[in-house]
């Protein structure tokens, strides 16, 4: 899994600009326009270019050849336009160059951030793509922290120091990814796709409808929290920009904490056999209850500000119940989750939080 390890780069420097890009955005268009309707219209560009465009860059390159093989080239040229571009957007002098600067930078997202994604299947083996799905997630949720957590420090010293770092960022993965991955080396099965016209209705069987569905849902909760949520945080919480941009780390943080045991557990827990009875939620949550009452987590959070070594012991106790390792899994970090949002509730050390309950109280 190593590959993926380094594939999750890629996916790295994706979340990390995706996440600065909608938490400071929406601010820099509020200094042009009044309407929300208006900036969450114009926060949805990059939707139309995933509509339109990068299914047609998805397929044109499982038909390229290249020497540095299908998908490499679109990130050679892609990932250091998205840097530039995404450089440049905290620079704008107008409405005009910032939505300029915000196009290009989605266009060149859209030309590399399919090849990308189609190159985990490509160099991983059937059996392990739903453990590789949780490694490049993970990935993805640290660039998301990264963006909101180390970002708000950032953006507080120079509001184009996000930018910039991101930019770097993206240019290291591209270093990263293409140092290590060579396609034709390392693809399972290097073959040039025929052109060939593909037909959505025979596409649709009905997992794959309820697949799509559940991703189209998923999208929409949790881009409708994250795109437009800086502007709530400012206008009716009374945060800063870098207050209500950090707020978002602990949104990001729960997708983090969750994407490794998703990924390795998912071929265990959605077998026929565990499916049939009750889903593995459900019983992850009625294992997690009785974890609730046992660990007494308001006095871990309000007495003890050693959380942490109680917090690991109670995950190691839970790690070796017996009970089925899917669950096991599950519970500890429901627990590890629950003692974490207490403590930082009861004892805000960081500066940031100490400003989001202050502002938030007074408004």
């Amino acid at each position: 899994m190593k590959k993926t390890w380094l594939l999750g780069f890629g996916f790295f420097s994706i979340s990390l600009t995706w996440a600065l890009y909608n938490a400071y955005v929406p601010l820099f268009l509020e200094d042009f326009i009044e309407s929300t309707f208006i900036i969450g219209f114009l926060m949805t560009l990059d939707n139309y270019f995933a509509l339109f465009l990068q299914p047609w860059v998805g397929n044109r390159s499982d038909r390229t050849n290249t020497r540095y093989g299908r998908r490499m080239p679109y990130l050679l040229v892609g990932m250091p336009l998205a840097a530039v571009f995404m450089m440049l957007i905290p620079t704008y002098v107008s409405l005009f160059t910032l939505v300029l600067f915000m196009v290009l930078m989605n266009l060149s997202m859209s030309l590399y951030r399919s090849p990308t994604v189609a190159l985990m299947p490509d160099i991983t083996p059937e059996p392990k793509r739903s453990k590789a799905n949780g490694i490049i997630n993970f990935m993805g949720g640290i660039g998301a922290v990264a963006a909101f957590g180390g970002g708000a420090v950032l953006y507080d010293m120079h509001r184009t120091l996000p930018f910039a770092a991101a930019a770097i960022l993206t240019l290291v993965a591209l270093l990263v990814v293409f140092s290590k991955i060579k396609e034709k080396r390392d693809t399972l099965s290097y073959t040039v796709a025929e052109k060939k016209q593909v037909r959505m209705k025979g596409e649709l069987d009905r997992t794959t409808v309820f697949l799509l569905l559940a991703i189209f849902f998923w999208f929409l909760s949790y881009q409708a929290v994250e795109a437009l949520f800086t502007l709530y945080g400012t206008r009716h919480l009374g945060l800063s920009d870098s207050a209500a941009s950090f707020s978002l780390t602990f949104f990001s943080l729960a997708f983090l904490l969750f994407a490794l045991p998703s990924g390795y557990i998912a071929p265990d827990a959605f077998n026929a056999e565990s499916v049939s009875g009750d889903s593995i939620a459900l019983r992850s949550l009625r294992r997690g209850i009785p974890v609730i009452n046992m660990i007494n987590v308001r006095n871990i959070a309000m007495e003890h500000p050693q959380y942490f070594s109680g917090s690991i012991e109670t995950a190691s106790t839970l790690m070796q119940a017996q009970w089925p390792a899917s669950q096991r899994v599950v519970a500890a970090v429901i627990a590890l989750c629950l003692i974490a949002a207490c403590f930082m509730i009861r004892h805000p050390t960081e500066p940031y939080l100490t400003q989001i309950q202050g502002d938030a109280s007074h408004a």
